[in-house]
């Protein structure tokens, strides 16, 4: 994972830790929910991963989106209203559902 997020696993349970404390794990790249997307795939594919558990570096779990960026619209905010809600639906939408 080049971003981030971090995986362990010990025994059955697959941890990810989203490790960027500076702005509150924010979630605020296409690379992110892409290394995300993949993580929780591949965690659904491995019958040896019972659990899934998400957590956050340092004091907070995730602040969301990334506020500085939707101020400054950057990254998925950049656009018309349209535009944005599309970025939404194929940025953090479309990460499946760990089982």
């Amino acid at each position: 994972m080049g971003t981030k997020l971090h995986a362990s696993q010990t025994g059955h349970v697959l941890v990810l830790t989203i490790s960027d404390p500076e702005i509150r794990n924010a979630l605020n790249s296409d690379a992110f929910y892409s290394d995300l997307e993949q993580t929780v795939r591949s965690a659904n594919a491995d019958l040896s991963i019972r659990a899934v558990i998400i957590t956050g570096d340092g004091k907070e779990f995730s602040s969301g989106g990334n506020v500085r960026d939707m101020r400054d619209r950057k990254g998925m905010f950049d656009g018309t209203p349209e535009q944005i809600a599309e970025q939404y639906r194929t940025g953090i939408q479309r990460i499946p559902r760990a089982f």
